[in-house]
């Protein structure tokens, strides 16, 4: 079989069955997750070895083989079909709109169309048989591009004799984070609008999953606290509010308040996120997190329902005491946190600088001077925690409730060790 013979000749027969317009960027990514599969059995199998057994299993002798059948079908397709014949059915109209609110009464009370999908920046509506969408756009809009995006067939063949033919086009074809393939095309005047390859007409309307592409642009997103963003991907994939990742493998919303991205997560509280979620590792809320930072966050989560205690983290500290334990001891969270009904504990109070309240505390309790923190602070005594926070007015107090100054931490650390860092 040679190209020239193009799709008259059938496909050798094999395992697996090429469908009518195979893609050679589709059969590499193949190949490629074959070569995963062989190095879990060979750590040192080459991709040729992955790209021949692909070849075989389609009924092939070689990989170039395979390529040459594809080559052959695409070029013929260029061929056949004429490039009048190239757009379907019209995706969507975009319009921006300066008040969201009343163009929604327009078109939904006045003119009666169906509201297909609404979020706070955009709505999406159908009229007649065209589907519209009205969105806020912030800043200076030249309204060159015209909104239209339009269906196309085999788009990266069809943008292959486009260019032969001279058409300019404004960029590259392009993998959307909403899950599209799309290129902009430029007419004579410069108006602008989309060929938008035709297998995302099959997601527009249902609930498909996030691609890899949305998924990664939404960790971007995240990374530079860039809500519009983000709310363009949740819009398109709602689950990605689930999401889970970063170094921690933690929800959005902890991850936000961590990283202080005060947008992102005001973003996320809008959509409903639930503020008391824990994650897997610590057992902790976001504003366990946020209370590490500082106040404006937590401020926000609170705000919105946040439980001022959190009792129940791996590190049995709750929210106040990791406003206070962790390094620095934000006195402005705490305060706010204990306006709100948060109870100090031992290691807060002594963080905190609480003379009465740690004296009345061993008074009530006298074996709690042999408290020790959880695991994860190598179960560090409460003199040493006072001498980590540098507070000798705690050490003082605790040496004489009877604090062992000797006593040693999982770390092999003394109270002195803390005193001298």
């Amino acid at each position: 079989m040679t190209p020239s013979q193009g799709p008259s000749v059938p496909a050798p027969s094999g395992v697996l069955s090429l469908p009518p317009r195979p893609e050679l960027e589709h059969l590499k990514n193949q190949a490629k997750r074959r070569l995963e599969a062989l190095r879990r059995a060979d750590p040192k199998a080459k991709l040729s070895a992955a790209q021949f057994a692909l070849a075989r299993d389609y009924g092939f002798s070689s990989w170039r083989e395979l390529k040459a059948h594809v080559d052959a079908l695409r070029a013929s397709s260029i061929e056949a079909e004429p490039v009048t014949s190239a757009f379907g059915r019209l995706a969507m109209v975009a319009f921006p709109v300066a008040d969201l609110a009343r163009s929604r009464a327009f078109y939904e009370g006045t003119l009666g169309a169906e509201v297909l999908k609404a979020s706070d920046n955009a709505i999406d509506i159908k009229l007649g048989d065209v589907r519209i969408r009205a969105y806020v756009h912030l800043g200076e809009y030249q309204r060159q591009h015209s909104g239209l995006g339009f269906l196309v067939e085999n788009l990266a063949t069809k943008v292959r004799a486009w260019r032969d033919q001279g058409v300019a086009f404004n960029g590259e074809l392009r993998e959307e984070p909403w899950g599209g393939r799309v290129i902009t095309i430029r007419d004579p005047d410069g108006n602008l609008f989309d060929a938008v390859d035709a297998a995302y007409a099959d997601k527009m309307d249902t609930h498909a999953g996030p691609t890899q592409q949305a998924v990664e642009a939404l960790e971007q997103a995240l990374d530079a606290d860039d809500a519009e963003a983000m709310r363009a991907l949740l819009d398109r994939f709602p689950s990605l509010m689930d999401h889970i990742g970063g170094q921690w493998t933690q929800p959005l919303l902890h991850r936000a308040a961590y990283a202080g991205h005060a947008a992102v997560v005001d973003l996320l509280l809008e959509r409903g996120f639930e503020i008391n979620k824990r994650d897997k590792n610590d057992n902790a809320y976001a504003l366990h997190f946020a209370a590490e930072q500082g106040l404006p966050i937590a401020k926000r989560l609170v705000e919105a329902g946040g439980d001022v205690h959190g009792e129940g983290d791996v590190h049995e500290l709750g929210v106040l005491g990791w406003a206070t334990c962790f390094g620095q001891v934000h006195e402005d969270v705490a305060e706010y946190l204990m306006e709100r009904g948060a109870e100090p504990h031992l290691f807060s109070a002594i963080a905190l600088g609480m003379t009465d309240r740690v004296r009345e505390m061993l008074k009530q309790d006298g074996l709690l001077i042999n408290k020790t923190m959880s695991k994860h602070e190598h179960h560090r005594t409460a003199l040493m925690h006072a001498a980590k926070c540098g507070r000798p007015e705690m050490v003082e107090l605790l040496l004489g409730y009877g604090a062992d100054a000797l006593a040693v931490d999982g770390a092999g650390q003394t109270a002195m060790t803390f005193a001298t860092n």
